[in-house]
């Protein structure tokens, strides 16, 4: 592994994590997802987790972890997997630069 996949698949760590705990995302498919999960909204717009798996999804800490043995796992069984975290990496990228202005 290359220093240059360990950033692709941070940055791609990072993006998907916040998308799962804190967005939305493309037609509402992750806010869908969470509530899947367990993950229900209160009168104040507060996420709260009614399960343990809930609990793990709205935690970035939580997920990010979850998320990165899943890119080590998808690395060791398919060296194209760098591909499929490219786009997540680069819109990761670009939030975090956003954030930093």
């Amino acid at each position: 592994m290359t220093i240059l996949d360990l950033i692709i698949l941070a940055l791609a760590t990072y993006r998907l994590s916040e998308l799962l705990a804190n967005e939305d995302g493309p037609a509402g498919i992750f806010a869908r997802l969470r509530k899947w999960l367990g993950v229900e909204v209160n009168e104040y717009s507060q996420l709260e987790a009614s399960n343990i798996v809930a609990e793990m999804v709205i935690c970035t800490y939580c997920n990010s972890f979850w998320l990165g043995v899943f890119w080590c796992i998808a690395l060791y069984a398919w060296s194209g997997v760098l591909w499929l975290a490219l786009p997540f990496a680069l819109s990761g990228f670009v939030v975090l630069v956003d954030k930093l202005e």
